[in-house]
């Protein structure tokens, strides 16, 4: 029970500080931006994801299909969690300093090599059943 907790905990603090960047860099005139700055909440985000990647490894192990499993439905959910909060911060009116846009060609790619992994994994999901 308390690993769920502690895992829950990591990730959300994670989708918030993923929150906290995007809001920086399509509304920068704001107070947040003066409150948390960019630089600040990518270390501390570094460090969550550091500390969050070494967690499990001491924890129950889980067989290669249930890992594959895992791994597509938090690759999607948080690949949904960005589009989602980039198409709702722009319909807010706030435009991306950095060039996050579906405009952007290197978006558009990382977005398509995320997806194409997605697929691959899939694939191997299908060879181990």
């Amino acid at each position: 029970m308390i690993k769920k907790t502690l895992l829950l905990s990591f990730k959300t603090i994670l989708l918030v500080g993923i929150a906290i960047i995007f809001i920086n860099d399509f509304f920068p005139q704001y107070i947040l931006n003066q409150v948390l700055s960019n630089k600040l909440t990518a270390i501390l985000m570094i460090a969550f994801a550091l500390i969050f990647s070494l967690l499990p490894i001491s924890w129950e192990r889980k067989t290669e299909k249930e890992e594959i499993i895992d791994s597509i439905k938090s690759d999607v959910l948080l690949l949904l969690y960005i589009v989602a909060l980039a198409v709702i911060l722009n319909l807010l009116g706030g435009t991306s300093q950095v060039g996050i846009t579906f405009k952007n060609p290197i978006v558009l790619l990382i977005l398509l090599c995320a997806f194409g992994e997605n697929i691959r994994k899939v694939q191997k999901l299908k060879k181990l059943r």
